[in-house]
């Protein structure tokens, strides 16, 4: 019973303090009220930013667009990445870590790659591109009857004939942050490009 209504009696005692004591305290009150009320308006009309493929980019970030290692084929290209986001506040993500999966002609879905960005931030009010890099990596060990190896030629034009729209399954985790609020939210879904290879060699066979 002796903590009842401690916090109106506390209040009520400011009236005995100094008044540039009182003033002080009542104005860190006030300015608590206020930011408390700003940010249940800001929570209670937050619209989750929708994430969208918007294209792909042929240069890559990083390294050179394609490369050799071993028996393996590395295709490095960008994802150009549309965040719409209508929101008051910017968001800050970070720690965005994708994951590719190949559907091959037999139904199956074996992981070819990703790829991972450490930062990017994203203005309030805006449809906001940024390029993402990313990366197939073909591996022989994954794709014994060369399924895949035969599938990504023929759609990049490697044996000669037009290139086609390459489709790949896709995990996104990443942290997004408003104010001191994160959230882990975690995007799967398609994306279908013509493949991002420059063809200036001459075509190949697959054996």
């Amino acid at each position: 019973m002796e903590g009842r209504n401690a916090c109106i009696r506390y209040l009520c005692c400011a009236c005995c303090l100094p008044g540039w004591a009182a003033g002080i305290i009542w104005f860190i009150i006030i300015a608590i009220i206020i930011v408390i009320i700003v940010l249940a308006a800001i929570a209670g009309t937050f619209i989750m930013p929708t994430v969208d493929m918007a294209g792909v980019s042929s240069n890559p970030t990083t390294g050179s667009q394609i490369s050799f290692t071993g028996d393996g084929l590395r295709i490095n290209f960008g994802l150009i990445i549309n965040v719409n986001n209508p929101n008051l506040l910017s968001i800050d993500l970070s720690n965005i870590n994708a994951t590719a999966f190949y559907p091959t002609p037999k139904g199956g879905r074996p992981q070819i790659g990703g790829g991972y960005l450490e930062q990017q931030a994203v203005p309030k009010y805006s449809h906001f591109n940024f390029t993402f890099p990313f990366h197939i990596e073909y591996n022989p060990d994954i794709d014994l009857d060369q399924s895949i190896l035969t599938d990504i030629a023929d759609k990049c034009g490697l044996t000669g004939g037009k290139k086609q729209d390459i489709t790949i399954d896709y995990t996104i985790h990443l942290t997004a942050k408003v104010l001191m609020v994160k959230v882990h939210p975690t995007i799967s879904s398609s994306a279908t490009f013509v493949c991002p290879i420059d063809v200036r060699i001459y075509p190949i066979s697959i054996a």
